[in-house]
Parts: C-alpha cells; structure tokens; sequence
C-alpha cells in the first residue's frame, strides 16, 4: 500500500481547495443570470437555489466573479478557470495514493481519457 508524508497530504489537501474554488467558478459562469426568461420554465426553487448558490459565490471569490462578468475579459476568465479545474482533477488522480500499482496505473488512465472533463 502508498502511503503519503504530511507534507504530501498537505498538497492534496490545496489542491482539493483549489479543485472546489475552479468548480465554483465554473459552475457560476455557466449559470443562468437572475433575469434569464427560460428560468420560468423552471421549479421556483431550483431557481432560488440556483441564485442563492450564484450569492454565495460571488461572496467567496468577488474579484473572480467580477473578472467573469467583464466584457473585455470574462471569456478569458472562463478559459483559465475550466482549465485550472481540469488540471486540478488531472493532478489529484496523479497524486491519490492507492493499494497496488494496477489499481494506480488504472485510475492514471481512466483521468487522462476523462481530462479535461469538466462537470460541475
């Protein structure tokens, strides 16, 4: 079995902060804005989850939010985040410690033809 040092465990650890700070963010740009028309065709609640979720997002990470929302640089914005986020999965299946090496070498294949998978 792999084992990890505290200061790899310390790594994985930042990069599942990171992995869930680009998901976020990801998600928040691919969200509907509060007065999109095709939210009538939706459950009241999703639609009040969805906007609290957009909220608290832009509470956590308001320069990144703001950076997405401008004209001259969201789409950029976008770019960099969906590839940190893909990154960031690519490298926690590198790093994840496993029993055996068929079952590394396994999950090391499965991420590269997944990547860069960006579900939210």
């Amino acid at each position: 079995m792999t084992t990890t040092t505290n200061r790899q465990q310390q790594a994985i650890d930042r990069l599942h902060l990171l992995t869930d700070k680009y998901m976020q963010l990801v998600w928040y740009a691919r969200s509907r804005p509060a007065d999109d028309p095709t939210w009538e065709t939706y459950p009241s609640h999703i639609k009040e989850g969805a906007l609290n979720g957009q909220a608290r997002v832009e509470e956590h990470f308001p320069d990144e939010t703001d950076s997405l929302a401008c004209p001259d640089s969201g789409d950029w914005e976008h770019g960099f985040n969906s590839g940190m986020l893909a990154a960031a999965r690519l490298l926690l299946s590198y790093l994840h410690p496993h029993a055996d090496a068929a079952e590394w070498d396994q999950q090391i294949e499965d991420a590269e033809e997944e990547f860069p998978e960006l579900y939210t």
